[in-house]
């Protein structure tokens, strides 16, 4: 079925049922009487009338639309949408603010991947109905290939084994139950068992905090962990994501400024939290998550821009331990937030702080800096970790990353303003295979650091260096194949200097 016959059929039904809500009351199985209808309400088969007019209408209106492009009417390229071309400038920021104008017709051009009846009521006059719900996921399959020098295997106990996984693979629920309050329910299916993603409600238009968070979430720390996977120019996101408390149980809110130059968002969470958002343990764990950034250059659309921003956290655990590790940028498991124990398949941790034991807090803090000139686009974050325990024992511990993307085929790469991270590639053109389309193509480099060396630590701490060298490929807005090259370069302070090579490969698809 094509774009106009859903539209037609659609419309089409949404005007019979706001007729008949005209018409019928409240659990009423037949129409009122002709003396009961209220002055002005349309008899029932008057609605068939105003149908087909209206359908007329969009016949008019399809052969005008047909003229202009220069396409004849009835011909298969006039009746039929190219939805590959239709869906390739569609993504997240205006799949969620796309609306129906008077006529009924979709300013955007197209029909969205999660369009509801609500969208149909709305240009017919009805009222929206509650709740909405729309079905979105995702899959990441990797493949990796190791390759180690003698002294990198003797430092991890063993040599890295080959092979594939599905990193992730999830599946969520998200919509309103009311105008200005909305929801998301998402779980991987990719571990050994189902666990949360996100799980939370958030309300909208809140006077002074302008909107307020309650569930689980990504915590506002990090440019790049605020930077949804979907959208990532690597397969991982770089070394001092082992810091940052990501995603936590608790309530927060996030705001811009009027001219959306400028964000922040604070929360405050029970720490750390497991893989099903839960939190044990007496010995504090209410703590603080806060990010501010700020665009003091924007110019073009984007073409030019400059980016700033701070992060801040105070961490109380709820244990008193934390373990904090991290893989070389292709990992399995949840890694980050000093979740206790730490669990590690397939590739162990190159470095950790292994498991501390009477901790009474931990500081956080993070600088952030991004800018794009042209098809060129450059971040960084370098952040400090101080944790304190009992007796005075106080460690700081580093990390950092640089990177820079750039897209070959001439494609920008949005900023999302209200959000101050980048956003997702949409290719100019589909691959088209024999037909021409090559698709988007990018090439990326990074280097990130940590150094997990502290006093008394009962790990083997270690300071690992990783360069990463990427190269992506977008298919169309939903499909991408991504390509990493890693070389980790680890330093142990007992067995010395050691290194190993990376090569991995993921399929994305998303909806």
């Amino acid at each position: 079925m094509n774009l106009r016959m859903v539209w037609k059929y659609g419309l089409t039904s949404a005007l019979v049922y706001c007729g008949l809500l005209n018409v019928l009351p409240a659990g009423a199985a037949t129409p009122l009487p002709l003396d009961q209808r209220s002055a002005g309400t349309p008899a029932v088969n008057g609605i068939h009338d105003d149908i087909g007019v209206i359908l007329r209408r969009l016949d008019e209106l399809e052969t005008e639309m047909q003229a202009i492009n220069g396409r004849p009417a009835g011909s298969a390229d006039a009746v039929n949408f190219d939805l590959a071309r239709e869906t390739s400038n569609w993504n997240d920021d205006n799949r969620e603010t796309a609306s129906i104008d008077s006529s009924g017709i979709q300013q955007a051009g197209y029909f969205p991947s999660n369009f509801n009846t609500n969208n149909l009521l709305q240009a017919s006059g009805c009222p929206p109905t509650y709740p909405t719900v729309g079905v979105t996921g995702f899959f990441h399959l990797d493949n990796a290939w190791y390759h180690q020098d003698s002294r990198n295997v003797a430092t991890l106990g063993g040599p890295l084994q080959d092979g594939s996984e599905f990193r992730r693979a999830r599946l969520a629920a998200k919509g309103n139950v009311a105008e200005n309050v909305s929801y998301i329910i998402e779980f991987d299916f990719a571990a050994s068992q189902p666990r949360f993603v996100d799980v939370w409600m958030n309300f909208a238009k809140v006077p002074v905090f302008g909107n307020v968070r309650i569930g689980r979430w990504r915590q506002p720390f990090g440019m790049a962990e605020l930077t949804s996977v979907r959208e990532l120019p690597f397969l991982e996101r770089a070394l001092p994501f082992s810091m940052a408390p990501f995603r936590q149980t608790g309530i927060g809110f996030y705001n811009h400024s009027d001219d959306e130059r400028a964000t922040w968002a604070g929360s405050v969470v029970r720490y750390p939290s497991d893989n099903f958002g839960n939190n044990t343990g007496n010995a504090g764990g209410y703590s603080f998550v806060g990010r501010t950034t700020w665009l003091p250059y924007y110019e073009n659309e984007g073409d030019q821009l400059f980016h700033v921003g701070f992060d801040y956290s105070y961490l109380n655990p709820a244990t008193n331990k934390v373990q904090f590790a991290s893989q070389p940028e292709i990992q399995v498991g949840q890694t980050s937030g000093g979740v206790f124990p730490a669990s590690f398949v397939g590739v162990p941790a190159f470095v950790s702080t292994g498991t501390l034991s009477n901790v009474t807090n931990i500081n956080l803090m993070g600088v952030e800096a991004a800018a794009a000139y042209g098809n060129l686009y450059l971040q960084s974050e370098f952040r400090w970790m101080v944790i304190e325990q009992n007796g005075g024992q106080r460690n700081t511990l580093p990390g950092g990353y640089a990177q820079l993307r750039y897209l070959l085929t001439g494609e920008k790469l949005p900023y999302k303003k209200k959000d101050g991270v980048f956003g997702r590639v949409i290719p100019h053109q589909d691959a088209s295979f024999g037909n021409g389309g090559i698709g988007a193509w990018e090439l990326d480099a990074r280097w990130s650091f940590v150094d997990f060396n502290g006093t008394g630590f009962p790990g083997p701490g270690r300071r690992l260096n990783d360069i990463t060298f990427g190269m992506n490929w977008y298919v169309n807005a939903h499909t991408k194949f991504q390509l990493n090259y890693i070389h980790a370069y680890l330093d142990d302070p007992t067995l010395g200097n050691s290194n190993a090579d990376i090569f991995a490969l993921r399929a994305q698809i998303d909806f």
